[in-house]
């Protein structure tokens, strides 16, 4: 049982940024006059990134506001290239601005509310307390690497990701030779992105704002993961990018002037291609050996249901996936390790800090990576705990008799 997917924690940011995108290309998609269908959409716009900045500061981050950038520079090019614009509101140039603007609204409104009402019940990072650090172009150029290391051969960093035990893969083995083709795949979004800019005259005004926002997103979030410093970005931040940069090889593909006729079908299919047989080789090995997961968390879970714990103590990870399986029956204070047991105060309720487990019975569960040390402060604890469930897995839980 897989209890993480690499990067499926992005899948609701993921899909949020395409539909609020969608959204706001659909709106300024021609120069009609604003029917009730237009209206509808500009509505959803507005919804679907409140719901962004309701989530977490990410979709903002992400799409929000490099579109918004985007959509401004896009709107002064015009102004510049055609002074009329200036006071043509209805216009395709005007509509992008205006729901760009107005979803960029909409998503801080929604951050707001989760800052400032959940954020008081809960306590949880989040890329808000970065500051800005040290201007390093090659921190930038790094951090633009990472980007393009999602389609390409994987290195040590990034296969550990996906499995505890998993390595970068020979070259010449069948992951080896297949993983290169996710090379061809980055290269081609590279290139992509400057042959658009190059054919900029004979884009539609649509594929123009969406090379606009590619570049926007690609400079602004890779400048916050390299200059800004407090809490240590990753590769995987730049996964809710990748619809963005398949978009754009789909519009240079669609647009390329190619001198063979049957080349632009070609290069559609072998591209996909490339992505099916990139993403399988990626994720076989997690698949096989998924990182973290293990289906006795479930038995685990019922246990302690069953036999009518409430309350109880776990390191970060444990306590976590049982308060899921248990859809909030357990309520777990998540702890830094269970040596001292100090409150770890992120992704759970802000009064656990303060209020510990006051239920009748408390239990810890010890799983098989926690170490209990006889120096530790909560170690007398222990001792005078009953153990009341252990198993062939190295889990076993404990009632503590001193509350």
């Amino acid at each position: 049982m897989n209890l993480v997917t690499f990067g499926g924690y992005y899948l609701p940011a993921l899909i949020i940024m395409i539909l609020g995108a969608a959204f706001i290309f659909a709106f300024c998609s021609d120069e009609e006059p604003i029917t009730t269908k237009r209206k509808i959409i500009f509505a959803f716009s507005v919804v679907v990134a409140f719901c962004g900045g309701l989530k977490d500061v990410r979709c903002l981050m992400n799409l929000y506001v490099p579109f918004a950038v985007a959509a401004f520079i896009l709107l002064i090019y015009k102004i510049h290239k055609d002074p009329d614009l200036l006071f043509k509101f209805k216009s395709q140039e005007w509509n992008l601005f205006i729901a760009a603007t107005v979803s960029l609204f909409s998503s801080v409104a929604g951050y707001l509310i989760n800052t400032l009402v959940l954020a008081k019940k809960y306590s949880f990072q989040g890329m808000i307390e970065q500051t800005w650090g040290e201007l390093s172009f090659k921190a930038l150029l790094d951090v633009w690497s990472d980007f393009f290391s999602l389609f390409g051969y994987q290195n040590d960093d990034f296969a550990n990701s996906l499995s505890p035990n998993q390595t970068s893969p020979q070259l010449f083995s069948l992951q080896g030779l297949v993983s290169v083709l996710g090379i061809v795949v980055a290269l081609a979004i590279l290139l992509s992105s400057i042959r658009l800019l190059q054919r900029w005259r004979e884009l539609t005004f649509r594929q123009q704002a969406l090379v606009a926002l590619y570049w926007s997103i690609f400079i602004i979030n890779g400048m916050i993961y390299a200059w800004t410093e407090g809490y240590e970005s990753n590769l995987t931040y730049w996964v809710p990018a990748l619809p963005f940069a398949l978009m754009l090889l789909e519009t240079e593909i669609a647009t390329e002037n190619f001198s063979i006729p049957s080349m632009r079908k070609i290069s559609a299919v072998g591209f996909i291609c490339c992505v099916l047989c990139t993403s399988y080789i990626t994720m076989r090995e997690y698949q096989t050996e998924p990182l973290r997961a293990n289906s006795n968390y479930i038995n685990i879970s019922n246990w302690l249901v069953e036999n009518g714990y409430t309350e109880g103590y776990a390191s970060f990870w444990n306590s976590n996936v049982l308060t899921v399986l248990s859809n909030g029956q357990l309520e777990m204070w998540s702890v830094y390790n269970l040596n001292d047991r100090a409150v770890q105060p992120w992704l759970q309720k802000k009064d656990h800090v303060q209020a510990l487990p006051d239920a009748e019975r408390v239990f810890v569960v010890v799983g098989p990576d926690d170490e209990i040390s006889e120096t530790g402060s909560a170690y007398s604890d222990y001792k005078q705990a009953d153990l009341v469930f252990s198993d062939e897995f190295g889990f076993s839980i404990l009632e503590l008799n001193n509350n």
